[in-house]
């Protein structure tokens, strides 16, 4: 009877090991989403210059199925010396797209 018992409880923790690869596989997507995010916008905005408000892109390799848009728009409190910047990373993750984003102001 002690041996069924612990072989039901050693099935049912090996039954949660797929769960928890695939939330811990999402959140280093996330984070590496993240940090593309972060680095585009950081050479972005070391330049000082205002950018393109037709969105340019890349595909990183080190998040698959992904892509890195970034743009710029006006100022949304209508100062013309100021550009907001957003980046955007987008990717496949199973069945569904997920996307992170990071908006700044520039003032060249």
């Amino acid at each position: 009877m002690a041996v069924g018992l612990l072989s039901s409880c050693v099935l049912m923790v090996l039954g949660i090991f797929p769960s928890i690869y695939k939330m811990n596989k999402g959140a280093w997507n996330q984070t590496e989403a993240l940090t593309l995010t972060q680095e585009k916008m950081d050479e972005i905005l070391s330049t000082a210059s205002f950018i393109s408000q037709t969105p340019l892109s890349d595909s990183p390799t080190s998040l698959p199925n992904c892509t890195r848009q970034w743009w710029g728009s006006s100022d949304p409190y209508g100062n013309p010396d100021i550009q907001q910047i957003t980046v955007q990373v987008s990717w496949r993750e199973e069945t569904r797209t997920r996307t992170v984003s990071l908006t700044s102001l520039l003032s060249p």
